[in-house]
């Protein structure tokens, strides 16, 4: 399946696992949604790929207010979620 001109949205995806997904999804010429928290990472992402259909943005994603938005901002809602994957660790303070 070809996910050229496909839009991805990936959570965690300046760093680790997600930064390697976020690649992969640009070497694939998919329009690529990436929601880190690491700003420095995000720019650095940015630079590193000039020509790619990128966007970035800050997001905690165990905030609902922020997924609603970054959902909103992404997505018409008549639209379906092509792809959407998770890469994210959330710790919770014990």
């Amino acid at each position: 399946m070809s996910l050229k001109d496909k839009v991805v949205v990936v959570t965690g995806g300046a760093k680790g696992i997600g930064l390697g997904c976020t690649l992969k999804f640009i070497d694939e010429k998919a329009k690529v949604v990436c929601a880190d928290l690491d700003d420095q990472a995000l720019a650095e992402l940015v630079k590193s790929n000039p020509t790619a259909e990128l966007l970035t943005q800050k997001i905690d994603v165990s905030s609902e207010a922020q997924v609603r938005k970054l959902a909103e901002m992404v997505f018409k809602p008549t639209e379906l979620l092509l792809k959407h994957l998770k890469s994210y660790g959330i710790r919770h303070s014990t």
